[in-house]
């Protein structure tokens, strides 16, 4: 932040850059997250994974949300959900084929690479020799090959945040909480497995031997992502005043949340450290449970962000360390090159994807290579990441730029 946006962070432009910030540091992660290297890297450590269950696809999620509901809202207010609705479902459709592109890609790339069942075959899973059914799975978002199994859950979400904006703008605040609510504690309780089962008796007759692949539930997953627009949405409707509500005094629920984290990181080192009992792993794992979403995660997450929240909303006007910290925090969102990147999110996504995928065959061939050059090949990676948000940067400045006159 600078200037007077850096004492009050009143601004909405201000807090919109944040947000484009807080996307950017959630790509960063992201690649730190997926960037496979034998032996791994030092600069993992810096992972905020590494002392609890929050993982970076949460935030983005959870960003991507908030901001869907903070943008498309007073639309709906104004009687315009069907300008809204074509808005978002055109959105979906543009990630469709964003997906379908990246599958293209990274297939490609596969093919391109020597031994490439070997050095995929987790990766890509059944698609590491494409054709037949499985490519056609694939291009219905039903089997999705590592890292590209993201976008898939965007675009459900998408379809789905019109009724909920349409909802919200009228008030209603039960219907999406409780729908939000009932979809996720219908997956803890297995109430999924119905519909899996009769999915795959319908694929059958494309495949006789159907196969759904993917890392993320998108109905446990969409708590995280619905929970952002809620929020986003019910701070325009009801004009919600942050820094009322977040007062510096009132740290109850602060400390509490801070109880959640610490607890959560003192589990994480204990099963990074290999000490952990088996049957409080067996625990773990069911209350952890990534795929689903489980009730672990979904307390760690909720922590997490009131923390943080407070921090940038709340602390900024305390006094001593926590001031300082929480312009710390501010200038951290604030960065040009984490915004750049939550800018233009959608290819720098994909270009990470890419890189991955690369980056997993130099691994492969050339590996494992000794330090400091796994982190220097990671510090690579990340500033990489701006190569596709400046070119999209250059492009949207030369479509917008003002034409001479005569030309044309």
């Amino acid at each position: 932040m600078r200037g007077r946006a850096a004492q009050d962070h009143g601004g909405s432009s201000e807090r919109v850059t944040a947000l484009d910030g807080l996307r950017g540091l959630c790509l960063v992660l992201m690649l730190m997250s997926h960037l496979q290297l034998s032996g791994g890297f030092a600069l993992y450590a810096l992972h905020p994974g590494q002392i609890g269950f929050v993982q970076s696809a949460q935030g983005f999620f959870f960003v991507s949300g908030l901001l869907v509901g903070l943008v498309h809202v007073r639309a709906c207010e104004r009687g315009d959900a069907a300008a809204v609705r074509r808005r978002l479902w055109r959105r979906a459709l543009t990630l469709y084929g964003w997906n379908l592109g990246l599958l293209v890609v990274v297939l490609g790339l596969a093919s391109a690479v020597p031994l490439s069942w070997a050095v995929y075959r987790w990766w890509l899973g059944e698609l590491v020799e494409p054709g037949g059914s499985v490519t056609l799975l694939a291009a219905l978002l039903l089997y999705q090959p590592v890292y590209l199994d993201i976008l898939p859950q965007y675009i459900f979400f998408l379809l789905v945040s019109p009724l909920f904006l349409r909802w919200l703008a009228r008030r209603n605040w039960v219907a999406p909480v409780a729908c939000v609510l009932t979809s996720w504690l219908l997956v803890q309780l297995g109430g999924h497995k119905p519909l899996e089962e009769a999915l795959l008796a319908a694929l059958a007759v494309i495949d006789p031997e159907p196969a759904i692949k993917g890392a993320f539930n998108p109905f446990a997953w969409q708590i995280v992502f619905f929970s952002g627009l809620i929020l986003g949405a019910a701070t325009r409707v009801w004009r919600l005043d942050w820094p009322a509500i977040l007062r510096p005094e009132r740290r109850e629920l602060l400390m509490l949340a801070l109880v959640v984290l610490a607890i959560c990181a003192v589990w994480r080192l204990l099963f990074t450290l290999g000490l952990m009992p088996d049957e409080i792993l067996e625990r773990l794992k069911v209350l952890e449970h990534r795929r689903e979403f489980g009730p672990l995660s979904v307390l760690n997450f909720a922590a997490f962000a009131w923390v943080l929240t407070w921090l940038l909303v709340a602390a900024a006007r305390a006094e001593g360390a926590m001031r300082a910290l929480a312009f710390a925090t501010w200038r951290l969102l604030d960065n040009r090159f984490l915004v750049l990147l939550g800018r233009h999110a959608l290819p720098v996504f994909a270009f990470h994807v890419v890189l991955c995928y690369a980056l997993r065959a130099l691994d492969w061939w050339y590996g494992p290579f000794t330090a400091p050059l796994p982190s220097l090949i990671a510090s690579l990676a990340i500033a990489s990441l701006a190569i596709p948000a400046v070119v999209m940067e250059a492009l949207r400045r030369k479509a917008t730029a003002p034409r001479p006159l005569g030309a044309g």
